[in-house]
């Protein structure tokens, strides 16, 4: 819709900070071509009201967050595990057992990419990898700006699922459940937003050198 309404544009979609975020209703037929026209139509009407230019300047950074996990599962814990369970979580047991076998030792943590763009003097597009939810993006825009800083996930790699404080209190799929389908050992420590928080205010940070 955009490229037709705006003939030479290229129009190009970035996901937000939505691990926890779907849209509602969904799973029947025509609901992605609803969706995809009331987005298009938000578009086209901010591209007919004020814009500011850019200043002809760019700055950009890139690091990663080293985000541990809690508590790792023994080996016993795990072939006590395979004896009963079934499906994809045995598949899962199964790699990390061979992990096991392989290096002798499970993986302490993970790496989370963190990218950010300064374009010109008042926009920064802040990019995390993963899932991130979508308390990132209402905390990295308070102590950014919100009128002056874009936030996007799912860039660089697929991580994981990665929680915010709250989420990984709660628990539950986002909280921790879903680390076993991404092949991890153990659900990420309670502080990692605190983490995340950090490397994305010194990657930014660094886009002003």
């Amino acid at each position: 819709m955009l490229e037709e309404r705006f003939p030479g544009s290229v129009a190009l979609f970035m996901t937000g900070c939505a691990g926890d975020a779907n849209p509602l209703p969904r799973f029947k037929p025509g609901l992605a071509e609803a969706y995809g026209l009331i987005l298009a139509s938000s578009v086209e009407s901010v591209l007919s009201g004020n814009l500011s230019l850019l200043s002809a300047r760019l700055g950009y950074a890139f690091d990663y967050a080293k985000l541990p996990f809690t508590k790792l599962p023994s080996r016993d814990s795990l072939e006590k595990a395979a004896a009963s369970a079934t499906g994809a979580r045995l598949r899962e047991v199964h790699y990390l057992l061979g992990i096991l076998r392989d290096s002798h030792s499970l993986p302490s943590h993970c790496k989370l990419p963190v990218h950010a763009w300064r374009l010109g003097d008042d926009l920064v597009h802040v990019a995390l990898g993963g899932e991130p939810v979508a308390d990132y993006a209402i905390r990295i825009k308070r102590e950014l700006g919100p009128l002056s800083t874009w936030v996007t996930g799912y860039t660089d790699d697929l991580t994981a699922y990665i929680p915010s404080t709250r989420v990984a209190h709660e628990g539950g799929y986002e909280g921790g459940d879903a680390m076993w389908e991404y092949g991890w050992p153990a659900p990420f420590r309670s502080d990692v937003e605190e983490i995340v928080m950090n490397k994305v205010l010194s990657v930014v940070e660094k886009t002003l050198n």
